[in-house]
């Protein structure tokens, strides 16, 4: 029995062989990602299979417990992955981003279309692909969650809102041909649901919700639905149509993360929110967890200490969790002062990875 690996770029393949025989396998996805102004390293795994005859032998949890032990090794943050109820639970994975949907009936929408608008949209093309990057990274500098794209590491509209979903996409431009804003929708011929959208400037959103409509009445939809976090701008413009948003929260499954190195993540957190918010690093915050124990310097007249499960930790910093719904749940501790530097830890945005970066 023996782990074995492959590395191809950014993707590093590590399995169990039995016998001479791969058992079971994931995969690791180097990423960038953000956590409010932080930049971190974080591993996306996907991939995770065990061959069915070999199931319920434990094979599973030797190759994720490995994975986890090798990015520790390797220098990574954190892990995410998108996973099944109640498994990965018991690898240290917690929720970490609520699934978002706003749903617009299509003859409230079709209001819109009797608004002048000075856009025009047309299929997104590869030669689009500069200005959308830059607009997405520009929008998203403080979204906790959201991945870190270049060109170089951007593979294009690979699915829509789900793996089996394919996608497709379309710009908009003002009368004058200028880069105005883009959206991602699943390419269904009977089904309108948005996956990502951004603009330049707010007045962009009508076109993009006009060339939305457009398309629902041409597929004979009875409802555009967008998937965008609860904070997005779209989604609070959706409302004057009559918009019905719903979030779901859930406990297991879904999309899940863990913390890997609790000491570098909290360094690059402070540093960036001192960065950012302003302060001087005066006060040093205890942050105890299963992990250990971790000193940062944050702006503070005192010195205070925080504890609580790594899983918690992890929710509240990136946001899934509010600091005040946190420090009524179980293992949670905090000495004067504790909870001002939660607060100045945490981020201020709802957590989102577009389902075009799942991996």
């Amino acid at each position: 029995m023996k782990i074995v690996s492959e590395d191809k770029g950014r993707r590093h393949f590590r399995a169990l062989e039995v016998n001479g025989e791969r058992v079971s396998h994931l995969g690791i996805y180097d990423h960038v990602m953000r956590i409010g102004p932080a930049r971190v390293k974080m591993g996306g795994i996907g991939g995770v299979h065990t061959q069915w005859q070999h199931r319920k032998k434990g094979y599973a949890r030797i190759v994720m417990e490995d994975s986890l032990r090798w990015m520790k090794r390797e220098g990574y943050d954190v892990t995410i992955l998108s996973g099944i109820e109640h498994f990965y639970d018991k690898f240290g994975f917690a929720n970490c981003m609520p699934q978002v949907m706003s749903e617009v009936r299509t003859r409230d929408a079709e209001a819109i279309l009797k608004e002048k608008l000075p856009y025009r949209t047309r299929r997104l093309e590869e030669a689009d692909w500069p200005e959308m990057l830059r607009l997405y990274n520009r929008q998203n500098a403080l979204r906790p969650l959201s991945l870190m794209r270049s060109i170089r590491t951007f593979g294009g509209i690979r699915h829509g809102s789900g793996f089996k979903r394919a996608g497709e996409a379309f710009v908009v431009l003002t009368r004058g041909g200028k880069f105005a804003g883009y959206a991602i929708l699943d390419a269904f011929p009977e089904k309108t649901t948005a996956c990502e959208i951004e603009v330049v400037e707010p007045d962009a959103m009508r076109a993009v919700f006009a060339q939305l409509t457009r398309i629902a009445i041409k597929r004979r939809d009875g409802e555009i639905a967008v998937q965008l976090p609860s904070d997005h701008p779209f989604t609070a413009y959706l409302t004057r149509f009559g918009s019905k948003t719903t979030s779901l929260y859930r406990n297991t499954g879904g999309m899940m993360g863990r913390i890997i190195n609790q000491e570098a993540l909290l360094s690059k957190l402070a540093a960036a929110y001192v960065a950012r918010r302003g302060g001087v690093r005066s006060g040093t915050v205890t942050v105890k967890t299963e992990q250990g124990l971790t000193k940062v310097k944050i702006p503070s007249a005192r010195r205070c200490g925080v504890s609580m499960p790594a899983t918690t930790l992890f929710q509240v910093l990136v946001g899934f969790r509010t600091v005040e719904e946190a420090l009524f749940s179980p293992g949670v501790k905090l000495s004067p002062g504790g909870e001002k530097a939660l607060r100045f830890l945490a981020s201020d945005l709802e957590p989102c990875m577009y389902s075009v970066d799942h991996f």
